[in-house]
């Protein structure tokens, strides 16, 4: 946990705009250093997510579901690199089964995700980009939760 914690105040030392923008709005102060960093990963896979989403459903009209399942698989990629390296700082040798763990758990998400958006979509009638927004922010808890306490979870690492 020291070594993580270095890393992530050399992290912020080299950026601190980060620091200032994560870390110092009071309402963040309150959460766990890892979700912040998680969410903060999470957010830049998601935009990249999104913006995929947008350019694969809305501009060369793919089905909603295949558009979700190319933006998961870079997302995903993106997201575990970012919380191993930096955030929860694992130095387990076995990167693909922790990768294939990580990407077992994220499944799960995925599958919350296409019943979420099915609800939003065919249920509730609600725009589907409005529909991927609402399903993102709530599997958050549940990717962030499964992710720290399984697959980074302390005895998993070899320090």
């Amino acid at each position: 946990m020291v070594r993580c914690m270095q890393k992530i105040t050399q992290f912020n030392h080299h950026h601190p705009w980060l620091e200032c923008l994560l870390l110092k709005i009071p309402c963040l102060q309150k959460l766990p250093t890892h979700f912040i960093f998680f969410a903060f990963f999470g957010g830049l896979a998601t935009v990249i997510d999104w913006t995929l989403f947008y350019f694969t459903h809305f501009k060369l009209g793919w089905y909603y579901q295949s558009s979700v399942t190319l933006t998961f698989i870079i997302g995903t990629l993106i997201s575990f690199l970012g919380n191993r390296y930096l955030n929860f700082c694992d130095t387990s040798k076995k990167i693909l089964s922790q990768y294939g763990l990580f990407i077992s758990l994220a499944l799960v998400g995925l599958f919350l995700t296409y019943g979420l958006m099915f609800v939003f979509i065919n249920q509730l009638k609600l725009h589907a980009m409005l529909a991927r927004i609402l399903a993102t922010f709530l599997v958050l808890f549940y990717n962030y939760n499964s992710q720290k306490h399984i697959t980074f979870r302390p005895s998993q690492k070899v320090e």
